[in-house]
């Protein structure tokens, strides 16, 4: 991998700063769901040719798509698995993750709870009153209408779940009991 991350630092040195953080952004944004740059933008400013473009654009997808570039000390990660990228390099990349670091955490985050577990996105509820039937009109019962948009590997779902105030009362104590 050496004397590919020399080819990869003789194009990298080729991006000024400003534009080298632009294209860093744009490969984070890219990895936390938001579209991508194409090369364009990048054509009247950047000494790059499509083919060398999308050389650094993946190279630089597959360094930010890791998890692991979130290590706590972020400099031995770079020095370790980055050596050979010029300083400047290593410096944009690490001042550009540590500017949208949580966003990051939270991305990466959520792809490993989908993977893993039904994760609760969203929810809606309704509080409806019930009529008794004719030979006890005036029997009103309260029923909570909870609506969970739950998300996991497949699909987004809702499941809808009808509450008397009895069993209101038992889930928000389940709720209330369940450590932070």
């Amino acid at each position: 991998m050496g004397d590919n991350q020399a080819s990869y630092g003789a194009l990298l040195a080729r991006i000024n700063e400003d534009n080298l953080n632009q294209l860093i952004h744009a490969c984070i944004d890219e990895v936390c769901g938001y579209p991508g740059l194409s090369h364009q933008p990048f054509a009247n400013n950047v000494d790059l040719n499509k083919d060398e473009y999308i050389v650094v654009h993946k190279l630089f997808l597959r360094i930010l798509s890791n998890p692991a570039i979130l290590h706590p000390n972020e400099e031995k990660v770079l020095e370790e698995y980055y050596q050979d990228f010029p300083s400047e390099v290593q410096r944009s990349l690490l001042k550009c993750l540590r500017a949208r670091r949580n966003q990051m955490s939270a991305v990466f985050f959520k792809k490993h709870a989908k993977k893993f577990a039904t994760t609760l996105m969203d929810f809606n509820w309704r509080l409806i009153l019930l009529m008794g039937s004719s030979k006890i009109a005036s029997l009103k019962e309260p029923v909570l209408q909870l609506d969970l948009l739950v998300e996991d590997q497949q699909d987004d779902r809702i499941v809808g779940i009808e509450l008397n105030r009895d069993e209101l009362d038992s889930l928000i104590n389940v709720l209330e009991s369940i450590p932070h």
